[in-house]
Order: C-alpha cells, then structure tokens, then sequence
C-alpha cells in the first residue's frame, strides 16, 4: 500500500494589544451602535471583551457608527477612535485601520461613517471602540479616564450588480447602418 504524509493547518486565534481605561467611575461607553450591533455597555472595567457580539458589513459599503457616552455626574469631554483589523493580522496600526476619529467633545452621541474597504479581508476580524477623556486614544493604550471595547466584524465581498445589460441607445443625430 502507499504511504501519504497530508499537513494541515489550523487556525491561530490572534491576540490584540491591551488597551483600557484605567477608571469608569465617572466616563464609560454607554452604547456602541453599529450594524447590527446595538449594545448597551456594562461599563464594569476599562475593557471589555465583546467579541462575541458581531455584524457583518460589505466591502466597498459605508457605514454609520454610534457612540453613546454614559457619565455618573458631570458631563466630561470625550475623545473617540474606532478601528477595524482589515487584513486580520492583529494589529490595529495598518494603513486605514483606524476608520473613524472624533476629537474630544461632550456632545452625546457621537456618530461617523466610513466605507470598508474593497481590499479588507473576507471573514471574522477585530473591531475596537475607544472613548478617552480628554484626548483622542491610540489602539494600544492605557489611559486615566474612559474605556475600550471589542467587537467582531465579518466582512463580506459584498453584493454582486445584478441589473440586466441595457442595449445600446443611439444618440441622438447619429446615424446607424
């Protein structure tokens, strides 16, 4: 009988880098809205792992992000930052992964849109929220006052242009044979 050697390979959960708020006492993420993502935070520590709450977005599609701030007493302005790990590396630093910025303000809420990609991904990736006091975050912080969350995006390719072929329309003072 014949001997066959087969490799596979599994897939390697990826790990982020750590970012937090160090405080949510007076300043946390109240609500992350964004597909159909709607979630109302629980604001217990300065990072949550949310990664099992997910949405699927499109490539080349625009989308609106909602950030709710939630504050205790005094309404403190907040910085935001939103990225999306298009290529699935695990990093948040690559060009256009940081899709959407707000500097510090108390509106609330706070929204953005931006468009994913035609180059990102297909599949599950990294979606981090960041709310700071007082600042824009970076991805890979740790700060005094707000807080972080992670959520999942599955990118999809998209949808396919299915409207019929038109024939062509002479134009007007041409002249067919």
């Amino acid at each position: 009988s014949n001997t066959a050697n087969i490799t596979t390979t599994g897939t390697t959960a990826l790990t982020y880098c750590t970012s937090q708020g160090n405080s949510t006492a007076d300043e946390k993420i109240g609500k992350v809205a964004f597909g159909s993502i709607n979630n109302t935070s629980t604001g217990s520590s300065g990072y949550e792992n949310y990664t099992a709450i997910s949405t699927s977005a499109s490539r080349g599609t625009a989308y609106i992000i909602t950030i709710t701030p939630s504050w205790t007493s005094t309404v403190y302005s907040e910085g935001y930052s939103v990225w999306i790990d298009y290529n699935q590396n695990g990093l948040f630093t690559d060009n256009g992964e940081e899709v959407w910025t707000n500097s510090a303000t108390t509106i609330s809420p706070v929204s953005g849109s931006f468009t994913i990609p035609a180059t990102a991904t297909i599949g599950a990736t990294t979606m981090r929220v960041s709310m700071k006091y007082s600042g824009i975050p970076t991805s890979c912080e740790s700060f005094p006052y707000g807080q972080v969350e992670d959520y999942t995006v599955t990118i999809t390719g998209g949808s396919a242009d299915t409207t019929a072929p038109s024939a062509p329309t002479a134009l007007a003072g041409s002249r067919t044979t």
